[in-house]
C-alpha cells in the first residue's frame, strides 16, 4: 500500500522505528528533499487498530432480549388476527353460499288465496309487474294483449289443483305433490280421442304460478294439449320434505316422475282417464329443464322432452352465477376463482351431510341410459343468456352427439336465439 503512495510523490523516507502508520502516518519528501507529513494522516486510519465490536454480547443484553420478545409477540398477534379474520370471513361466505344454493325461501313459495281465475292478474309479468298492463311497459318484448288473453282464457277455463305422490325410491322421501291440471281447448282435440299431455316443471326459486309456466300452459292448451304444472317438493302447494332444501338431481327427478306417472295413469279420473306413456311428455325451464333431461333417460316410456335454458350440472351452474356476482363487485379474479372453487366443495359436503346427493341424476349421467328409439328432444337456448351460458348448451350437445340412436335432437335455428325481453335473455323466447 505504502509503495504506490510514496511513488506518486517522490522517494519515500524511512519510517521511524518507534512510530508506525497508526502513530505517525506516512512521511514523504517533496521536490526540495525536505521530509513532511503526508496528507493521509487526516484519514481515519485509527480504525485499523480499533478493537472489534462483540455483537454476541450486544444480542445477549437485557435490552436486546426485551426487543426480541416484543417483535415475537407482535408477530404472534398479527398471525392470530389474520387467521381469525380468515376463518370468520370464510365461515360467513360458506354460510351465505350454502343458504343460497340449498336453503328454501318460504316467502317466495307462499301463494295463499290464488286460483286459476285470479292467478294471471296476481303475478308479475316482465317489464310491468302486476296488472294493469299497458304497451308502454310490455313493448317491445310483447303486447299487453298477451297477458289479457291469458287472463281471459284461464278465467273461463280454470282447471283445478290436483295432488299425487312423488315416484317412490328407497333412498328418497315420498312426498305428496300438488300442481295445476289445465285441460286443452275441447275444440282443438280430435273427436273420439284424448288430448296428449305435457308435464311442465318450473325453475330454481320458482313454482307453477310463475309467468313462464302460466304462459306456456296457455299456449299448449290452445294447441289441444293438456297440461299438468307440477311443483317440486317444498315448493308452493306441495308438501314439505324431511330434508327441506333445494335438491337438484337428488329428489326432484322423482317429483317430476311422480307427476308424469299421475298424468299417464290418472288414477282418480281427474284428467279424463289414462293415456299411453307415448302421449305424455315433459317440459321445463332452467332447473326444470335440467330435471326434464335427467328423467328422459331413466323413463323409457316418456314420449318427448322440451327444455329451455337448462343448466348441465348443479356445480358449474352455481359457480358461473357466483363468479358473475363477484365480478360485478370487482373482486380480484384470483380470489374469485379460489372462493368459488373451494365453496362448491363446502356446498356439496353440506348437502351430503343432510342425505342429499345433488348430482345423483344429471343429464350427462341419465341421457345415455335411454332406449335406442330416437325419441324427440327439443333444446332451446339463448346466445346471450348470462344465467345458463352457451357453454352449458355445448356440453349437453357433446353428450347427445355420441348417442344419435337414442334421441332425435332439435336445436339450433329457431331453437337457438339471441333475443332479450326487458334485458332478460333467460327463458323468455316463448314470450
Amino acid at each position: 500500500l505504502l509503495g504506490p503512495l510514496s511513488r506518486s510523490t517522490g522517494s519515500s523516507a524511512p519510517l521511524p522505528a518507534s512510530g508506525g502508520v497508526g502513530a505517525m502516518g506516512v512521511v514523504s519528501t517533496g521536490h526540495d528533499g525536505a521530509a513532511k507529513p503526508s496528507s493521509f494522516k487526516s484519514l481515519d486510519i485509527e480504525l485499523l487498530d480499533a478493537a472489534p465490536v462483540d455483537r454476541k454480547v450486544e444480542r445477549d443484553s437485557p435490552r436486546s432480549r426485551r426487543a426480541g420478545r416484543r417483535r415475537f409477540l407482535c408477530a404472534v398477534v398479527l398471525g392470530a388476527s389474520a387467521a381469525a379474520a380468515y376463518i370468520f370471513v370464510m365461515s360467513q361466505w360458506k354460510g351465505i353460499a350454502v343458504h343460497n344454493m340449498l336453503g328454501i325461501d318460504a316467502r317466495a313459495h307462499s301463494y295463499a288465496g290464488l286460483t286459476m281465475e285470479n292467478l294471471t292478474r296476481s303475478i308479475h309479468w316482465p317489464g310491468c309487474g302486476l296488472e294493469p298492463w299497458a304497451d308502454n311497459c310490455t313493448l317491445p318484448c310483447y303486447s299487453k294483449e298477451v297477458p289479457l288473453q291469458v287472463a281471459d282464457f284461464t278465467g273461463r277455463f280454470p282447471g283445478k289443483l290436483v295432488s299425487y305422490p312423488s315416484r317412490p325410491h328407497p333412498d328418497i322421501d315420498t312426498v305428496e305433490l300438488r300442481g295445476w291440471y289445465l285441460p286443452a281447448r275441447a275444440d282443438r282435440v280430435p273427436e273420439g280421442r284424448r288430448a296428449p299431455r305435457v308435464v311442465l316443471q318450473h325453475g330454481f326459486r320458482e313454482n307453477s304460478n310463475n309467468w313462464r309456466i302460466v304462459l306456456l300452459s296457455y299456449m299448449l292448451r290452445q294447441c289441444g294439449i293438456d297440461v299438468l304444472a307440477n311443483n317440486f317438493r317444498d315448493h308452493c302447494y306441495s308438501d314439505r320434505s324431511s330434508a327441506h332444501m333445494y335438491e337438484w338431481g337428488n329428489a326432484y327427478p322423482y317429483d317430476l316422475l311422480g307427476a308424469w306417472d299421475f298424468a299417464r295413469s290418472d288414477p282418480r279420473g281427474e284428467m279424463g282417464g289414462p293415456v299411453d306413456g307415448a302421449h305424455v311428455g315433459v317440459g321445463g325451464f332452467s332447473k326444470g329443464g335440467f330435471t326434464a333431461l335427467s328423467v328422459m333417460g331413466v323413463e323409457p316410456r316418456m314420449a318427448a322432452a322440451w327444455v329451455d335454458g337448462s343448466p348441465f350440472l348443479p356445480g358449474p351452474a352455481w359457480q358461473h352465477l357466483t363468479t358473475k356476482f363477484l365480478r360485478k363487485r370487482r373482486v380480484p379474479a384470483w380470489l374469485t376463482r379460489w372462493l368459488v372453487g373451494r365453496t362448491w366443495l363446502d356446498i356439496d359436503r353440506a348437502a351430503l351431510d343432510r342425505g342429499t346427493n345433488l348430482s345423483r341424476h344429471t343429464p350427462s349421467s341419465s341421457l345415455p341410459l335411454g332406449p335406442d328409439t330416437r325419441r324427440p328432444l327439443y333444446i332451446i337456448d339463448n346466445r346471450g343468456d348470462a344465467t345458463c351460458p352457451m357453454s352449458f348448451h355445448e356440453e349437453l350437445m357433446d353428450v347427445l352427439r355420441v348417442i344419435p340412436e337414442k334421441y332425435t335432437v332439435q336445436e339450433g335455428g329457431p331453437w337457438l336465439s339471441g333475443v332479450q325481453c326487458h334485458g332478460n335473455p333467460h327463458c323468455t323466447l316463448h314470450l
